[in-house]
C-alpha cells in the first residue's frame, strides 16, 4: 500500500529516483542468518534537498507518515541517511529513467510512460533473428505473426500501417536485447523497398546497444555476421566520461547497431532537462 501512496505524491515522482521493498523470501540458506524484522525499504532520491523536500511536504506528512503505524513497528525502526559508495557495479547500475519528469498528466491526459519498441523490417526475420540472437544475446517474446498465419495485408492494414499498395506482412516477431525497448521485427513483401538507412538519412538511423566490454562485443557482433565499421572510439560529449567508448555495426541487412560503453555514466550540465536513461548492470 506504501508504495501506491508515495506514488500518489507530485514531490515524490520529482525527486525520487527509486523506490524498492525487500520482503524474505520462501528459502532458506546455510550460510545466512535469516534477520528477524520483516523487510526493507530503500527509497533513492536525487539530492539532500530532494529527501527534504518529499519528507517536509504535507502530503508525505498527512499520508504516508499517517499511514506507516499500520505496517510498521515504529519503535524497532532503523532509518539511515547516507551517499552510495559503489564497490562492484557502476553509476548506471540502480539508474533508470531519472526525474525530474513531468506531472504524470496534462490537459489531453495522462502522459507516456516511456519508449516501449522500436520497429524494424528485415528481409529475412529468421535471419536477422540468429544475428540479433549472437551479437547482443537477445531472446525472443512472442510472434505476433507466424508463417501458418495469413499476411495481414488489404485497403485497412495499409491505411492503418501507411503500407503501399499491396505490400504484405508475412511475419512478425518482438525480441529483446537485455533491458531496454523491446524491437518488433516485420518481414514485408512489397513492390518497393529502400535499403536500410545510413545515418545521414531522414528518420531513425540506428539503434544504440550499452556494454561493458566494447572489444568483446564487437567481436562478437563480427562473428555474427556484421561488420564493424572501424575500430572502437571515443564517444560524443556528455557520454565521454573515463574509460567510454563506441563503435558501430552493420548487421547484413544494412541496419547500424551502435555498441556503447560508458563505465562512468553520462555528464549533464545546467541546461539538462532530465538525465538520460541508461540500462542497468546485468
Amino acid at each position: 500500500m506504501r508504495g501506491a501512496l508515495m506514488r500518489s505524491i507530485p514531490e515524490g515522482r520529482e525527486h525520487i529516483l527509486r523506490y524498492t521493498q525487500t520482503h524474505p523470501g520462501d528459502g532458506t540458506f546455510s550460510s545466512v542468518t535469516p534477520a528477524d524484522f520483516d523487510g526493507t525499504a530503500e527509497l533513492w532520491f536525487d539530492s539532500a534537498e530532494g529527501l527534504d523536500t518529499v519528507m517536509g511536504f504535507d502530503a508525505f506528512k498527512n499520508v504516508v507518515a499517517k499511514d506507516e503505524p499500520n505496517f510498521l513497528d515504529q519503535d524497532a525502526t532503523l532509518v539511515m541517511v547516507g551517499e552510495l559508495d559503489a564497490i562492484i557495479g557502476d553509476p548506471t547500475t540502480e539508474a533508470g529513467a531519472v526525474p525530474p519528469l513531468s506531472p504524470d498528466e496534462d490537459r489531453f491526459g495522462a502522459l507516456p510512460r516511456g519508449c516501449n519498441h522500436i520497429g524494424l523490417t528485415v528481409p529475412d526475420l529468421d535471419a536477422a533473428t540468429v544475428f540479433l540472437r549472437d551479437a547482443f544475446d537477445a531472446k525472443v517474446a512472442y510472434d505476433g505473426l507466424t508463417p501458418d498465419d495469413p499476411p495481414r495485408e488489404g485497403e485497412e492494414t495499409e491505411q492503418q500501417l501507411g503500407l503501399p499498395k499491396g505490400a504484405k506482412i508475412t511475419r512478425q516477431r518482438m525480441v529483446q536485447i537485455g533491458f531496454g525497448p523491446s524491437i518488433e521485427m516485420f518481414q514485408i513483401d512489397a513492390d518497393h523497398q529502400q535499403a536500410a538507412a545510413k545515418l545521414s538519412d531522414i528518420g531513425l538511423n540506428h539503434l544504440s546497444v550499452f556494454v561493458d566490454d566494447i572489444d568483446g562485443a564487437a567481436r562478437r557482433a563480427v562473428a555474427a555476421g556484421g561488420e564493424a565499421l572501424s575500430e572502437p572510439h571515443p564517444n560524443s560529449a556528455h557520454e565521454d566520461t573515463d574509460g567510454n567508448a563506441s563503435v558501430y555495426v552493420r548487421a547484413p541487412w544494412g541496419t547500424l547497431f551502435e555498441l556503447q560503453s560508458i563505465p562512468c555514466g553520462h555528464w549533464n550540465d545546467d541546461t539538462a532537462e532530465i538525465k538520460v536513461w541508461t540500462p542497468p548492470a546485468r
